[in-house]
């Protein structure tokens, strides 16, 4: 298992400039790294993107256009109440999205206009050999059964073929991912009625995210943020207990579960895409050296109290009445 001495914390802050609308950028970084964590945050009126990577390839993420990167202090989880999202089916190769197409999710702009602050966090474990296996395996066998029965399928096993082929990537890689949604909560988790509320607003933001693109191909399961490691019959109780308890100082999903959530790079992209144009200039980022403006509600200057006075340079007025 992974140490927190093993990882560095990097904080990735756009230049004002900055926009990956045609491209993503974060790909690149996909194909190197073995594991990392990458973190949007939303708190204080600030959205804040947040790497926690090896510390052996801290450098991968010096070399992404238009961003500064500077080493970060941890950020305070703990207070979170969140979901992580898990396949709803019996396996995890049914595809989210079109695996050959990449997409992005508009994650800032949906986060930025939430009133809560709230965060988004993606671990995620490079395990294209498992994977390719696994899926390599799932369509030798299903094609033996049919090869078996003059060429039929039930309609169940037709889907499952067709959802393994799909899931093919020869491009780039297979991803373990483990996606949390978390939302700020003032109180103790052991609270339900109290917890209710930040849930639900949990379970809205994952709706708004998955823009009823693949609602029906997940399902959300309760989980909690612990800078404890866990002990023996700690990990015997998770297993029977609803609430996964997760740290985010050292988390892998290493282990392949039936209902992994195992991405393509380009499903992968959706969820860890980078900021486009429109987000630099409606959100209100931690930036590079050259600063952004600060967003908010803007008024006409006649409902404002701001005084325009006359400098001695400015020219006279010379129109007549």
């Amino acid at each position: 298992m992974a140490t927190q001495d093993e990882f560095v914390w990097l904080e990735l802050k756009p230049q004002q400039n900055f926009k990956d609308d045609d491209d993503n950028q974060i790909l690149k970084i996909t194909k190197s790294a073995s594991e990392f964590a990458f973190f949007v945050l939303k708190k204080d009126d600030a959205m804040r993107i947040i790497i926690r990577a090896r510390a052996s390839e801290k450098d991968l993420f010096r070399t992404l256009r238009g961003l500064t990167v500077s080493e970060a202090k941890i950020p305070d989880f703990e207070s979170m109440v969140t979901r992580y999202l898990v396949q709803k089916n019996k396996t995890s190769l049914v595809p989210l999205l079109d695996p050959a197409r990449l997409e992005k999710s508009d994650m800032y702009q949906k986060m930025w206009n939430r009133e809560h602050d709230s965060i988004m966090a993606c671990f995620v474990c490079k395990a294209t050999e498992k994977c390719r296996s696994e899926i390599n395996s799932k369509i030798t066998s299903l094609e033996a059964f049919r090869d078996s029965h003059k060429g039929r399928l039930p309609s169940k096993k037709k889907a499952e073929l067709a959802a393994a082929i799909k899931k093919q990537d020869g491009n780039y890689g297979y991803y373990n991912c483990c996606i949390v949604f978390g939302m700020e909560y003032a109180g103790s988790q052991q609270d339900r009625a109290a917890v209710k509320e930040p849930l639900d607003k949990i379970d809205n933001l994952i709706g708004i995210v998955s823009s009823n693109r693949f609602k029906d191909r997940i399902a959300r399961k309760r989980a909690k943020f612990s800078y404890e490691d866990k002990t023996f019959l700690q990990r015997i109780f998770e297993i029977f207990h609803p609430i996964k308890t997760i740290n985010p100082l050292t988390f892998v999903p290493e282990k392949l579960r039936s209902k992994s959530m195992v991405l393509t790079a380009n499903e992968l992209a959706y969820f860890i895409s980078l900021p486009e144009e429109y987000d630099i200039q409606t959100v209100n980022f931690e930036m590079g050296p050259n600063p952004t403006f600060m967003h908010g509600k803007t008024e006409d200057i006649d409902k404002t109290d701001l005084d325009v006075q006359k400098t001695d340079e400015e020219p006279p007025d010379d129109r007549e009445d």
